[in-house]
């Protein structure tokens, strides 16, 4: 198996034939995603003729822009009548319903695989995926293999610690690990916190995040680790403040990563690449043999510089303006049916939430009371969050060409986080507003209150709290992934930031979860 690196989360493989490639997430857009805010860093668009060079087979692991590029998917599609498209099965058919939308006609060459089912592609090499437990996460990690190597790609996926086991369990020795270590929410960037807190949060994030990688890592032993995905580059002027080249920064890119890990944790930088776009996936490129001086490492060693040249080559593919205001009927529509979508989901938020839309020439708002699951227009007092977005973004929310989600990662929206508690289920409802969804989501996080329970110890003010091991909301082992505070009682979820008192069990900061107790 022969891995070239196409820039940001796209892969290319070819079998020992080479008769035969196979693409990963291919993102070449000239246009960036989300709205024009990212892009490819460092650049990547010349090596796409290259990268459709006799591919059969196309895997896709989730719908963000930056993994699913419908222009490059069509245009594949058009030219090779064989080629086919995989994703993973997931627990609903919004991923499927997605593509096929942006593809027409051209997406019934989709197939979608279950959990952990191999499959073999036109190079020969075998393949899985793995998505997300939660039906309100699509994403799925995607291992490959030969006779001889397992390549596991985590891309963006959060996978819980028993699913990485099973993994690492099924490949024996994982010859290369790819996984993301830079940031890819519009948290905590986006909110109105202030200065100094701003700091402390982007620092906690950004210091997670590498936990996570190094557990991920600690789990597989790989051979060799490549660290993709991301951050991309901001060239809109208004957004290249998130260009930080700070230690602060939540998008480090992939030299700032091997610098943290040279201090902290060598054993993990030694094993890892330092890529550009076209590289193969071989040893001439190991970070610790990498000399920064050469021309090849210029993005990133002079980085300011690259930025600003791709800013000028792109200017005209940079406009954004905050467009027209939606009719005020089709607005109220689509925040009333937000709001009744679910009333699981509703009851979850537990509050209000206000929405202001801003065009170029004027603004409005409307709040959604999920308590009474009714929207008005307006704003209100007494709200969750007062969240802020472009006109031109919600237009292509209503007609279908983009998500919520989509405006949260473009970063040209605003969170003002009016209480402490934190709403996972309204971004996970705004995320793909999908009834079908939100019901089998239902039906997952009840199956975590049931009987058949699993408890674990944990100390914490000189005390022993006995409580459920794994977290109510999806399921990740507490014992590994779990943070507790000596000062307040807590123990923190670091996978989705779930806090709960220990004394009582209770979720301190999202509504309607709880850890159980023996007693209970």
């Amino acid at each position: 198996m022969h891995i070239q690196f196409m820039g940001h989360a796209a892969l290319r493989l070819v079998g020992d034939t080479e008769s035969a490639a196979t693409l990963i997430d291919p993102w070449f857009s000239r246009t960036g995603a989300f709205f024009r805010s990212w892009f490819q860093f460092p650049e990547n668009h010349h090596l796409l003729d290259e990268a459709l060079q006799e591919t059969h087979d196309i895997l896709i692991s989730h719908n963000h822009e930056d993994h699913f590029d419908p222009p490059v998917l069509r245009r594949a599609l058009a030219s090779n009548e064989a080629l086919t498209l995989h994703i993973a099965r997931f627990k609903t058919p919004w991923f499927r319903h997605r593509m096929e939308h942006f593809l027409g006609p051209l997406g019934s060459r989709l197939v979608e695989h279950e959990a952990f089912e191999e499959f073999t592609l036109a190079s020969g090499i075998r393949a899985f995926f793995v998505p997300e437990e939660s039906p309100g996460q699509i994403d799925a990690a995607i291992v490959l293999r030969d006779d001889n190597h397992f390549f596991v790609n985590m891309n963006d996926a959060r996978l819980n610690t028993p699913q990485l086991e099973r993994i690492a369990a099924l490949t024996s020795e994982v010859d290369v690990l790819a996984l993301q270590a830079s940031g890819a929410s519009e948290y905590p960037v986006n909110y109105l916190y202030d200065p100094e807190d701003m700091q402390r949060r982007k620092r906690e994030k950004r210091q997670l995040k590498f936990e996570h990688c190094e557990r991920v890592i600690d789990i597989f032993q790989p051979a060799r680790i490549l660290f993709f995905a991301g951050p991309p580059m901001f060239l809109d002027p208004v957004l290249q403040c998130h260009n930080d080249l700070s230690e602060a920064s939540v998008f480090p890119d992939q030299k700032d990563i091997l610098s943290h890990y040279d201090r902290e944790r060598p054993d993990i930088s030694e094993r890892a690449w330092f890529l550009l776009p076209g590289d193969h996936l071989d040893d001439r490129f190991l970070w610790r043999d990498t000399d920064m001086n050469k021309e090849r490492c210029r993005p990133f060693a002079d980085k300011v510089s690259y930025i600003e040249a791709c800013r000028q080559r792109h200017s005209e593919e940079l406009d954004f303006d905050r467009g027209t205001m939606p009719a005020h009927e089709d607005m109220l529509r689509h925040f009333n049916s937000m709001a009744r979508i679910s009333s699981y989901v509703a009851s979850r938020i537990g509050g209000r939430i206000t929405f202001v839309i801003e065009s170029e020439e004027e603004s409005t708002s409307f709040t959604v009371d999920f308590d009474s699951q009714q929207a008005s227009p307006g704003s209100s007092e007494d709200v969750l969050y007062v969240l802020t977005a472009p006109a031109r973004a919600l237009q292509e929310v209503l007609a279908n060409e983009a998500t919520w989600d989509d405006i949260f990662l473009s970063l040209r929206m605003t969170f003002d986080e009016r209480s402490e508690r934190f709403v996972s289920h309204f971004k996970t409802l705004l995320k793909y507003m999908d009834r079908d969804m939100m019901e089998a989501l239902e039906i997952y996080e009840q199956g975590f209150l049931g009987n058949d329970v699993e408890w674990a110890d944990f100390s914490c003010g000189g005390r022993t709290h006995r409580v459920q091991r794994f977290c109510p909301h999806a399921g990740v082992d507490l014992l590994k992934q779990g943070k507790v505070n000596e000062q307040d009682g807590t123990i923190t979820c670091m996978a989705h930031r779930f806090c709960f008192d220990l004394e009582t069990g209770q979720c301190v900061n999202v509504a309607g979860f709880r850890l159980l107790r023996p007693e209970d």
